[in-house]
């Protein structure tokens, strides 16, 4: 059963390690929705601008380009940091999987071993019994 302890330790470290990782990058994916949000939000206020002034309508396009151009690279790093993510998720439910059938395992080993304990210690009050009993009979 020690053996069994230790590889539910592991188990169990490996598993914190993976949620460790997946908080990682679900914070690098936050941070990039952010980039991408403030990409857009600039977008925006750029077209605001250039809608009030000649020379910003003139040099909108060339912007806009620039920021689209943001936006898909940004979009795509998005989408790699999500598949990431779901790929550390699945991990973690094997991980987790895993580490239930050991904690069960345990369990079951446990209570037969508590059971066997049990059946010993009533097989030896049984003979007690037995012997007063026996030795009661012989003094009558």
């Amino acid at each position: 059963m020690k053996s069994l302890a230790t590889l539910i330790k592991l188990y169990r470290k490996r598993l914190d390690d993976k949620r460790i990782e997946l908080v990682r990058e679900q914070e690098t994916l936050d941070e990039l929705n952010k980039i991408l949000a403030h990409i857009r939000e600039e977008m925006r206020q750029e077209k605001k601008v250039a809608e009030k002034s000649l020379e910003g309508r003139y040099t909108f396009p060339g912007y806009v380009g620039q920021a689209i151009n943001s936006e898909r690279r940004i979009a795509s790093l998005i989408k790699e940091q999500e598949n990431k993510i779901e790929a550390i998720r699945d991990a973690i439910a094997e991980e987790f999987s895993e580490l239930k059938k050991y904690e069960i395992l345990l369990e079951v080993k446990q209570r037969s071993a508590a059971k066997e304990e049990a059946r010993l210690e009533q097989t030896q009050l049984d003979e007690i019994a037995t012997n007063s009993f026996l030795q009661e009979r012989r003094e009558e």
